[in-house]
């Protein structure tokens, strides 16, 4: 069954994608025409995840590490583990750090598409919880840390051209985010409102199933990221002609 989803606010970054930018002097540029396009792109992307960390001023951008999300929320599913969560002031962190595998792309058709690894990537948050894990009601709120290892995830770009003042612009449509990790560790505080000691034998079982945890936490959690990488992509390239981005030589 479908999951639910609902992403309130996002503080991610763009803000005006109408005003035309250059990008920055030492950002790696790729050939448009070069054979070897995507070997130059994983390049590229490589030198430039670690400048995104702190934002990009000449294009508005604001810090990737931590990507902030304001709310988040995940209904309960029906299989044995059906917790209803709510996540607010949700902070992501290690983004930055990731690791390009691999880039298979066809900027005649504006069409990008690449594979990461992220050593380690963390999500924390204030969070309320409702339901059951198997038979045990689940029931509390607090602070919550989740940490997920060797995070591989597949990115999916699709574009149109877009004519802005006689230039050739990349109008980002659709952003296809795909995640799955190696491992996940999971704490949330007063899970269970009844002590410390339960609370850490709960928490540790979680972790002993991550599995079946993650199942629940993935679609909106793809979905919520594939769609703030589409608002950061599309304010980047809304900004800066195709041409500057992809010279054709």
């Amino acid at each position: 069954m479908a999951r639910a989803w609902t992403l309130l606010a996002v503080a991610a970054a763009v803000v005006c994608a109408a005003r035309a930018a250059h990008l920055p002097a030492d950002w790696k540029r790729c050939s448009q025409n070069d054979p070897k396009f995507d070997e130059c792109l994983v390049e590229a992307i490589q030198d430039t995840l670690p400048k995104l960390k702190n934002g990009v001023r000449e294009l508005d951008m604001l810090p990737l590490d931590p990507l902030e999300i304001t709310a988040l929320e995940i209904d309960k599913g029906d299989g044995p583990v059906g917790i209803g969560l709510k996540f607010k002031n949700m902070k992501i962190y290690g983004i930055s750090d990731s690791i390009i595998t691999k880039h298979n792309s066809d900027p005649s058709r504006y069409n990008l598409e690449g594979d990461t690894i992220t050593p380690k990537l963390t999500i924390e948050a204030d969070y309320e919880a409702d339901g059951k894990v198997l038979l045990l009601p689940v029931k509390g709120k607090g602070k919550s840390k989740i940490i997920m290892t060797d995070l591989k995830s597949h990115l999916i770009h699709k574009a149109v051209p877009a004519e802005k003042g006689g230039k050739i612009y990349r109008n980002e449509t659709e952003f296809i985010y795909t995640m799955e990790p190696a491992h996940m560790e999971m704490n949330f505080e007063n899970l269970l409102n009844a002590g410390k000691t339960i609370d850490e034998n709960m928490n540790k079982f979680l972790n002993e199933n991550w599995k079946e945890i993650f199942a629940e936490l993935k679609p909106t959690l793809e979905t919520a990221l594939s769609r703030i990488f589409l608002n950061i992509s599309r304010g980047v390239f809304l900004k800066v002609p195709f041409d500057e981005m992809f010279p054709k030589k």
